[in-house]
């Protein structure tokens, strides 16, 4: 499970190739994803407190050395990275009654993408589905979109990852 998914390197690469390889394009870019984190961190923190105490946070966490360093350190926190699509889902779960399944899966199954640990998490916003609606008709017809979406990527991963290692075994 803890075998890296394709999506943040073909992004990367497709980048680099837009913009010619180098290492200054490279750390924009990283930059670039940092800032998205601390804005999905500035989301979630508005949605429980006030908007006062959102930025208080969020000037604190640019005071963390570690996520500060972010950009720098890509290998390092990229699970940082795959967690941003995770914090938006739970804004959308947190900000609206009855939150789109499917929005909800395809930035589930985004982080997935990014890195298969964010499972872990996905799993917590489904149990809060489950606080949600209880085990009702509803709770199936809200996630029934997400769990169609983790399975069709789940599988299809461990399809592509099975079946490339077993021709590289051999």
């Amino acid at each position: 499970i803890f075998d890296r998914t394709p999506v943040l390197p073909m992004i990367t690469t497709s980048i680099l190739g837009m913009f010619e390889e180098s290492h200054f394009v490279y750390q924009r870019f990283l930059e670039i994803l940092a800032m998205l984190y601390y804005g999905a961190m500035y989301l979630v923190i508005k949605t429980f407190f006030s908007r006062r105490v959102a930025i208080i946070v969020s000037l604190l966490m640019l005071l963390n050395v570690p996520l500060s360093l972010l950009a720098f350190n890509a290998e390092l926190y990229y699970k940082y990275f795959a967690i941003y699509p995770l914090l938006l889902a739970l804004v959308i779960f947190f900000k609206e009654r009855k939150p789109n399944g499917i929005l909800m899966g395809i930035l589930m199954g985004l982080s997935f993408l990014i890195h298969p640990m964010t499972l872990i998490f996905s799993a917590v916003i489904l149990i809060l589905y489950l606080i949600r609606y209880r085990i009702k008709l509803e709770f199936f017809k809200r996630t029934l979109a997400i769990f169609i979406i983790l399975i069709l990527l789940i599988g299809g991963w461990y399809f592509i990852f099975g079946k490339v290692k077993t021709q590289s075994s051999v």
